[in-house]
Formats: C-alpha cells, sequence, structure tokens
C-alpha cells in the first residue's frame, strides 16, 4: 500500500493506493464492469472527473492487449504510463511487467516522470 497526493493536485485528501494481480476467464468488458459494480457496492457514485471518491478501481493491463483510442475499456489503461502512484505499486508486485506500448518496466516508466508526485509506502503502523 502506497499513500498519494491526489492528481491532479488539488485540495483532496491523500489516498491509498496499491496494484493488485487477478486471474480471470472473464473478457476485460466484463472484469471492468466488475469493478465498477465493487465501486457502487462501496458507494461510489460517479459525477464529474476527478471528484472526491472514497474508492477507484482500474483495469490497468489485460494479457498485454491494445485496444483501440475509442474502444472499451481502453488498454491498457491509458494514463498508468503518467501516474506514479500506479507505477510504484505495480513495481513492487510485478517487476518485470512491461508497458505493452512502450516494452518498458514500471520502474523504468516511474524514472521518466517529472518531480511533483508526491507518494510514500505505508507500513503496517500506517493508519489505512
Amino acid at each position: 500500500f502506497f499513500r498519494s497526493a491526489p492528481q491532479p493536485p488539488s485540495e483532496q485528501p491523500w489516498y491509498v493506493n496499491s496494484v493488485a494481480e487477478l486471474e480471470t476467464a472473464l473478457e476485460p468488458a466484463a472484469v471492468l464492469e466488475r469493478l465498477h459494480e465493487l465501486e457502487r457496492r462501496f458507494g461510489r457514485a460517479r459525477s464529474v472527473r476527478n471528484a472526491p471518491r472514497i474508492i477507484d478501481l482500474d483495469l490497468l493491463d489485460y494479457h498485454g492487449r491494445i485496444t483501440a483510442p475509442d474502444e472499451r475499456p481502453r488498454l491498457p489503461h491509458p494514463r498508468m504510463a503518467e501516474r506514479l502512484f500506479v507505477l510504484l505499486p505495480l513495481a513492487e508486485i510485478a517487476p518485470n511487467w512491461r508497458h505493452p506500448e512502450s516494452g518498458l518496466t514500471a520502474l523504468e516508466l516511474a524514472s521518466r516522470l517529472s518531480d511533483g508526485q508526491e507518494i510514500e509506502p505505508m507500513d503496517e503502523d500506517s493508519e489505512r
């Protein structure tokens, strides 16, 4: 788990971020629908982009699949390579993962980001 400042920067509180690897027989659209169903169960109501939210579940990659810009879900996630709060947890669980378009690892992508994205690892004593 990592704590990170909101992106884009705002007065919203810091978030807790994590990445998980899942195994499923579902196709990407069905996976995303299940993730959105979980968000609704936790009380998320989608309003405006980047609005404060209690939970945000995204599908980052699906076996390296690359979809067209107008296809849903968009794979790989279109902004994952710009977000340190995605790349650091991803690198922790899958150090050999490579971005399907660039071929770069999560740490290589993270090293290319400009400063300004605040993130810190959480430990067992951290408040969750």
